[in-house]
């Protein structure tokens, strides 16, 4: 298992003997991380290509709108982009607060 700090977030890969199935020639290859907890967002997928990165990000963010959604170049160093959550999650949720009717 490869770990690697980025902006106050930890990515974490799997081991390189997983990953040598995923690895490409020629392009540039990017790394689609899921933020599931605070903090620690989980690797899902290697994509070759720019073009196919975006696009397979926003495939998965319109699956599970709940998550972040982080394409990471490893080649480069950088956050390639951050698909924020857009539904709100569990603990977000406002309270229930009962109003006073002035009377």
């Amino acid at each position: 298992m490869a770990v690697i700090r980025f902006n106050g977030l930890r990515f974490i890969f799997p081991s390189p003997s997983t990953m040598r199935a995923v690895r490409f020639k020629h392009t540039i290859r990017y790394e689609i991380f899921k933020g599931d907890s605070p903090g620690s967002p989980r690797w899902l997928e290697a994509v070759e290509g720019l073009e196919q990165a975006t696009n397979r990000i926003e495939e998965l963010a319109a699956s599970d709108p709940s998550s972040d959604y982080y394409l990471y170049c490893n080649q480069v160093d950088k956050l390639i982009r951050h698909l924020r959550r857009t539904s709100p999650s569990p603990d977000a949720l406002p309270s229930d607060v009962s109003q006073k009717k002035a009377g």
